[in-house]
């Protein structure tokens, strides 16, 4: 089976503060879902696969502390093998004016990993091009967003997710990221006309050329 979803962010906890709701929707349409973490730590990891249960995702944490300009291109060549391993119709990743650096980085890393992956010069047969690419907020919010998913039937859901991140929870003061991600998911769903909602950003990629396994189109995608 493809994956329909593959989220890559810095930090366990990203992909459900970003996209909990929306994963949660997808995986309970039997498609495939993986949120990959470029980093981890041994309190983290186990919040990590707690929360990834609860939305019934797959998740996979990469062996990193940090990210790094030291090793961006080595964790880019591991985000290109987990493409080509398991081949996603869509990405979702960080926006690339988050105020963390370690967000901004693994934006350009998904960037380059979305691209090369594609590329039949490398990898041949087993080049694999992304049908679309996006960002999510996780505290930076969006001027603009482009796509507000309605995630109204599974924001229990998602707030069980954001609660196993006990490790986190002091962080901008006591319940500060339960509170601000439940009345982020509020704001956006005023502006859909829904109870709650996420929203995405659209990050323009080639999808033709070259070196890409379509070298045309017939029609629009």
């Amino acid at each position: 089976m493809n994956t329909e979803i593959m989220t890559i962010f810095a930090h366990p906890d990203d992909e459900t503060f970003s996209v909990g709701g929306l994963l949660a929707i997808t995986a309970k349409l039997g498609k495939k879902v993986i949120a990959v973490s470029v980093t981890t730590q041994p309190e983290r990891r186990v919040e990590f696969q707690k929360a990834c249960e609860i939305l019934g995702i797959q998740g996979m944490s990469l062996p990193y502390s940090s990210v790094e300009g030291s090793n961006f291109e080595e964790i880019t060549r591991e985000v290109i093998d987990l493409i080509i391993e398991h081949r996603p119709r869509n990405i979702i990743t960080h926006t690339s004016f988050d105020y963390h650096r370690e967000h901004r980085l693994v934006h350009e890393i998904t960037l380059e990993a979305t691209e090369w992956a594609s590329h039949v010069s490398q990898f041949g047969e087993k080049a694999h091009q992304v049908d679309h690419l996006y960002s999510a907020e996780t505290v930076v919010l969006f001027p603009i967003p482009h796509l507000l998913i309605d995630i109204s039937s599974v924001i229990k859901t998602k707030q069980q997710a954001i609660e196993v991140y006990q490790s986190q929870a002091h962080k901008g003061g006591i319940g500060f990221y339960d509170s601000f991600q439940f009345h982020r998911t509020r704001m956006r769903g005023a502006l859909a006309g829904v109870d709650h909602a996420e929203a995405l950003q659209v990050i323009p990629i080639p999808i033709v050329g070259s070196f890409k396994p379509k070298k045309v189109l017939d029609e629009l995608p």
